[in-house]
């Protein structure tokens, strides 16, 4: 070891003017910073990892804090500065902050952690994100606020959520979102209702819009309404970390202002929104890999057609917001939520409160993909003087239109269309069908990035295209031909109506 390790975190010597560690009039060592810092957290801090291996400390005031987070590390720093009058060497307290660690990961014990939304006894928790720890308790019936058993991590960025407050109506979210009808406000209180949801899956809302149309600023209240933070929006992550790191620090996750959403970034969005998870190669390292299985609530906004792959459409809620004809200066809008947002929130979790007592007794039929979420808006709607079923209702009609309009900006979908108005069947390998489609597509879209450039490629958005064009009455089949070398793939497509090729189908 070099000396320069071997004296981390001790008090300099004398001739650096500092308080040496022996006295000279036999008086015991003065302590090195390195143990009263470990000493101080031992004292006043309740240590604990939580089922990642991951060490926390719980502040005096029960303030959760990650041991390796900046908020923690400022805490240390204030708290040595106020017991001996000066601030720590930072080397002393980098290394002070490993043996705390090491005593939480070691001697601590192991609780869940939870980021905004827990269980709790029955019910819920809602982390307000002030400085006494307090959460909103939702229990069957009622709702109150106090202080939790359950721990909630508390992030630098994190901003408090407004305290609810009973006697509102979610009536207020429409004044202040330029929605277009009460079928588009029964979508956001859905998805609002399962973002306060502490397990998912979760619907991802997606807000669509020309210039003018306040689909930033409508991503914002949202995002406001039920995990403030600073940013509230966010551009689109450049990797799959960087969506892990941005799910690992917050429990909303707000995209703003997306032109083209990649391939990649869509499949792992469907993954962070119903589950699945990814990994990805652990930071400074070459073998190791961290798994992130994050379920989180989404808003996506943008121009047009900001979820265009079918699996995506098939989790998400598309509102197109209409231009604004009369707008409210910044601060006269912000003075709006902050007198509405304590409604509203108390309506929310109002609602939810009844739902919990109704959630047992509630048969809801022809639940959607996400039968979780079906149950729970279900459940709560009713709380609102909305007739059981509207939520899920309006649900399934924003699907059908959202996957009947992908279609219409899907070349390959066109060429498909195409195709069979001429034939009602037609089967071939994946060469040939490539081939066939080819000669059937728009002639603007062949060059473009949009149209499958080889048969396989061509094979996965089929996949992809076949919950829609099964809405068009057509259905896509899979199998093999032939035998021993020579056997090979075969797609068939076919129309399930003959001479049927209308944008019918169930809704």
């Amino acid at each position: 070891m070099h000396n320069e390790d071997a004296n981390a975190g001790q008090e300099p010597r004398p001739d650096k003017q500092s308080t040496p560690n022996h006295s000279s009039s036999g008086e015991p060592p003065q302590p090195r910073q390195l143990d009263l810092l470990v000493a101080l957290a031992e004292e006043r801090c309740e240590l604990f990892h939580d089922q990642r291996e991951r060490p926390y400390a719980q502040l005096p005031n029960g303030v959760i804090h990650r041991v390796h987070g900046t908020a923690f590390g400022k805490w240390m720093q204030r708290t040595y500065r106020q017991e001996v009058g000066r601030a720590a060497n930072p080397a002393a307290l980098k290394a002070a902050l490993e043996e705390i660690a090491a005593a939480a990961m070691f001697d601590g014990d192991e609780r869940p952690v939870s980021l905004r939304v827990a269980e709790h006894e029955g019910g819920l928790a809602i982390d307000l994100g002030e400085d006494d720890a307090c959460a909103v308790l939702v229990e069957p019936k009622r709702f109150r606020v106090g202080r939790p058993g359950s721990a909630f991590e508390r992030k630098p960025h994190s901003c408090p959520l407004p305290r609810p407050v009973e006697g509102g109506s979610v009536e207020l979210l429409r004044e202040l979102l330029n929605l277009q009808s009460l079928a588009d406000l029964k979508l956001v209180v859905g998805w609002a209702l399962m973002a306060l949801r502490p397990r998912g899956p979760y619907p991802v809302l997606v807000l669509q819009g020309e210039p003018g149309s306040a689909k930033s600023t409508a991503t914002e209240i949202v995002k406001k309404l039920i995990d403030p933070a600073l940013p509230n929006l966010r551009s689109l992550p450049r990797s799959h970390r960087d969506l892990a790191v941005a799910a690992d620090a917050n429990w909303v996750l707000a995209f703003d202002n997306i032109s083209f959403l990649p391939g990649w970034l869509s499949d792992a969005l469907c993954c962070l929104a119903t589950g699945g998870g990814f990994g990805t190669r652990t930071l400074y390292t070459n073998e190791e890999e961290t798994v992130f299985d994050q379920m989180r609530p989404i808003i996506l906004n943008g121009l047009d057609a900001v979820a265009t792959r079918q699996d995506l459409l098939d989790r998400s809620m598309v509102l197109r917001l209409p231009v604004i004809e009369q707008r409210l200066t910044e601060d006269a809008l912000q003075r709006r939520f902050t007198e509405a947002a304590p409604l509203i929130l108390g309506a929310l979790v109002g609602a939810i409160a009844d739902g919990l007592a109704r959630l047992p007794h509630v048969e809801a039929p022809d639940l959607p993909r996400m039968a979780d979420f079906g149950k729970w808006v279900t459940a709560a709607e009713v709380s609102f003087g909305w007739e059981e079923g509207s939520i899920l209702s309006a649900f399934r009609e924003n699907q059908a239109s959202a996957l009947r309009t992908s279609l219409e900006g899907s070349p390959l979908a066109t060429a498909v269309q195409q195709l069979l108005s001429e034939n009602s069947e037609f089967g071939a390998t994946p060469t040939e069908l490539h081939r066939a489609l080819t000669l059937h597509a728009p002639d603007n879209q062949l060059r473009t990035r949009a149209w499958p450039k080889n048969a396989q490629a061509m094979s996965r958005q089929l996949t992809r295209l076949a919950p829609a064009l099964r809405q068009l009455g057509i259905e896509i089949d899979e199998g093999h031909t032939g035998r021993g070398r020579e056997k090979s793939r075969w797609i068939e497509l076919r129309l399930s109506r003959p001479g049927d090729g209308g944008d019918g189908g169930d809704a």
